[in-house]
């Protein structure tokens, strides 16, 4: 056991002022205490701790690290069975669940499902352990369980992880040098990095999140080592890659600073690796090398356009129109916009600026333009969208995640196109082609396609004098708005030909296959939106409907539709058509008058004219 003494003597502590504020610190501290109650040690362990340290120390030195209270892990040199009888002995909170979390239970981390203060909260803890032989096909591990802290220490990944705090005393515990390396801002493996990787390749990737989550220092030696050993990359499983939200990839995608990091997964050879279809956009040319007159797309090649299209996430006019167009707090500041924007948006938002090109090498074309050699890459939001699903199968990418990149990489140019034209959409509203895709997914899902096109816009560097893009940004942005409000949210569908044609002949069977209907019909197409539940409600949608453009063409369409309709018409239905057009009066009588009245009065001619005006008619309304 490492005691206070031994910490102040190696001069490897520190202590931090500390209460217990969010319902996981009380939980987690109440299990700390109930385990050395019962004789064992406990220690708040991990990226708590970091983070911890990190505000209570070094917070000039990371302004932009943020801290969660409700991340709690503990560590205990109690096993499974001492740390169960240690809690459901508390005098303070009640053991309602605790269990294995490790694979096939030979892994020894657990899950403390606690009440206290009348709610319940979940605890992740763990028994110390030593390093064991971990095998990626069949997820087993030989795993033993350690006797002291520093032992424990020793097998974890990077120095600044492997800290340990006493939330009863306030000491941070520091046996692999963590607190010097958060001090430098450095980035090191504990121990040999050669074997903290061979133990688990994936701390490759946890090593670039790191790095890039809380703005750490390359170490070149570590650099060396990560180069060193790519190969071990491939015996990482997909599923641990993006197949959940704690997918390593995934967790990448959901940095501010993703452009950084996939950087640096390029500066490393990473993504040769696992994104051959990114790296490829190293060797792919927006512009012909040889003309020195360039006018878009100064930024270069195609994979500095798409890091500077992740990038502009972080630019001024990007944050100033998230805090703008949600509405947020006039406090707001730019980091806390980010992190609502990446919530909001998860990490479907920067998969898509990443993979939106990746479709460009394949439909480089080349052609000429004013005299002058230019590239065309015509059809590549097509091919990206193709190439996802490759992409998506290695990586491990969950369905509902692929079909949100695919939706943002099918349509950025369609988007682009919106932004271009907004102020002729703010007038007369969307196109059918661009109703057709905003119909097609959820108003986030929309919103996150504008921003994409926001940041494409902002990642093409260019000399030509482009429209103002945050005010068109804007326009489309309340458009949209509108838009998907007047769907009723997204939940009603519009009624296609159809749909509505089977509605309307359940009130008008008398119309098959005649003329008049099927103006009718396309008329009231512009017109009706059904619901998921619209079987409950269509008597009064098209009752009210049909009434209300009867009663826009007036008498000259009662008259055609009782010419065309009154030898197939029975009582029942005259007398129900009448109803509908807001005809007063005895119904029956009415039928039978007028519809004799217009058998005399209007002959084929009549009716040909008749047609005509009601043809004109239907069209205005």
């Amino acid at each position: 056991m490492i005691k206070r003494e031994f910490a102040e003597k190696n001069n490897n502590f520190t202590e931090i002022e500390w209460q217990a504020e969010s319902p996981a610190e009380r939980a987690g501290l109440e299990i700390v205490r109930s385990i050395k109650q019962a004789g064992g040690e406990a220690y708040f362990v991990g990226g708590y701790v970091r983070d911890l340290v990190i505000q209570k120390k070094f917070q000039d030195k990371y302004p932009d690290a943020s801290f969660d209270p409700a991340d709690v892990d503990i560590a205990s040199n109690f096993d499974f069975g001492k740390i169960n009888d240690a809690l459901a002995s508390s005098q303070t909170f009640k053991l309602v669940n605790l269990k294995y979390t490790g694979a096939n239970n030979k892994i020894p981390t657990y899950v403390a499902t606690v009440e206290l203060g009348g709610q319940q909260i979940n605890i992740d803890v763990a028994s110390y352990r030593l390093d064991g032989d971990y095998d990626e096909e069949t997820r087993d591990c030989q795993c033993e369980i350690a006797e002291t802290l520093e032992e424990d220490a020793a097998r974890r990944d990077f120095t600044i992880n492997g800290l340990y705090f006493d939330p009863e005393t306030g000491l941070v515990i520091d046996p692999v040098g963590g607190l010097a390396d958060l001090k430098e801002k450095k980035l090191c493996f504990i121990g040999d990095a050669n074997h903290r990787i061979n133990d688990d390749p994936l701390r490759i990737l946890r090593y670039v999140r790191f790095r890039n989550k809380i703005g750490l220092n390359f170490d070149q030696q570590t650099k060396a080592d990560i180069i060193n050993n790519l190969d071990k990359l491939d015996k990482i499983k997909k599923e641990r890659l993006a197949n959940n939200e704690k997918g390593e990839l995934n967790k990448i995608m959901q940095l501010p600073r993703a452009a950084f990091a996939i950087a640096d997964l390029g500066r490393l050879g990473v993504l040769r690796k696992i994104l051959p279809e990114v790296y490829q956009l190293f060797k792919t040319q927006h512009n012909p090398e040889d003309e020195d007159e360039l006018e878009v797309h100064l930024e270069g090649d195609v994979y500095r356009h798409t890091l500077e299209v992740m990038r502009s996430i972080n630019r001024t006019e990007f944050i100033n129109l998230i805090k703008e167009s949600n509405e947020l707090p006039q406090e707001t500041t730019d980091n806390q916009a980010l992190n609502f924007f990446l919530h909001k948006y998860g990490c479907a938002f920067n998969w898509g600026a990443l993979l939106h090109d990746i479709g460009k090498p394949a439909k480089q074309q080349e052609g000429e333009r004013n005299h002058r050699k230019v590239f065309s890459f015509i059809g590549h939001a097509e091919e990206s969208s193709a190439m996802l699903s490759e992409v998506a199968g290695r990586v491990g990418m969950h369905d509902e995640l692929r079909h949100k990149v695919d939706f943002l990489i099918s349509h950025h140019m369609a988007a682009n196109g919106m932004i271009d034209s907004a102020k002729q959409i703010s007038q007369h509203g969307f196109g059918p082609n661009q109703k057709k895709i905003l119909r097609s997914r959820s108003l986030i899902d929309c919103q996150a396609l504008l921003y994409l096109s926001l940041a494409d816009n902002l990642g093409t560097f260019t000399q030509k004098e482009k429209h103002d893009l945050s005010e068109n940004f804007r326009l489309v942005w309340q458009k949209l708005s509108e838009f998907k409000a007047n769907e009723g949210n997204a939940e009603k569908i519009k009624a296609n030909k159809k749909v509505l044609g089977q509605l309307v002949m359940e009130f008008f069977p008398q119309a098959a296959g005649n003329d008049y209907m099927a103006l009718i019909i396309k008329a009231l197409q512009n017109k009706i939106e059904v619901t998921p539940g619209y079987l409950d409600e269509r008597g009064l949608l098209i009752e009210n409907e049909v009434r209300q453009l009867m009663q826009s063409i007036g008498d000259l369409g009662v008259q055609v539709n009782f010419l065309r309709f009154q030898e197939k018409m029975s009582e029942d239905q005259k007398t129900f058509l009448l109803r509908r057009i807001n005809y007063q009066g005895d119904k029956t009588t009415a039928s039978e008058r007028i519809i004799k009245d217009a058998i005399k009065k209007v002959n084929e001619q009549q009716l040909q004219i008749y047609e005509q005006e009601l043809r004109k008619k239907l069209a205005l309304v």
